[in-house]
């Protein structure tokens, strides 16, 4: 692997193609207020007033669903162009100073609402952020810790 790219398999890039669709559909349909999965993507500036809070989500809550959902399209849009360009498996994903920090973007918000959707806590300094019980053999834990492992190949290939 050279810098500034690292490689993804046709299953991989079919299984990231997926989950990218899935979390744009519910950017599209969803509301932080309504979905705790979003509401773990914008979390609470002002913990110590609901108020403020809301407001806050109320101005900025658009802007972050652009944001992330332009970031899921230049990712859904890298992996498209390695189906179309690749004629070798795996193939490789091409960063740059604009594609780099929208792929660690979407990759982080990805396990953001997994973890929110296992119950894994978004704990403090000291806490266990792993709920009491969680299935290791889940194939939805799979895919979050693989996920976690696609985001660190993706900060080492654009260091």
């Amino acid at each position: 692997m050279t810098p500034g790219q690292f490689t993804l398999s046709a299953q991989e890039r079919a299984v990231l193609s997926d989950l990218v669709a899935q979390f744009t559909d519910v950017l599209q349909q969803g509301s932080a207020a309504d979905d705790p999965a979003l509401a773990r993507l914008a979390p609470s500036v002002y913990p110590d007033d609901d108020e403020a809070s809301r407001e806050f989500r109320r101005l900025t809550e658009a802007d972050s669903v652009t944001r992330r959902q332009h970031d899921a399209t230049v990712v859904a849009d890298a992996l498209a162009e390695a189906d179309r360009a690749s004629t070798q498996d795996p193939a490789a994903i091409l960063l740059d100073a604009h594609t780099a920090p929208a792929w660690m973007r979407t990759l982080s918000a990805l396990r953001l609402v997994l973890a929110s959707r296992l119950g894994i806590a978004a704990g403090g300094p000291g806490s266990d952020p792993a709920p009491a019980v969680l299935d290791p053999d889940s194939p939805i834990v799979g895919i979050y810790e693989w996920l976690g492992y696609q985001l660190e190949q993706v900060v080492v290939a654009s260091s």
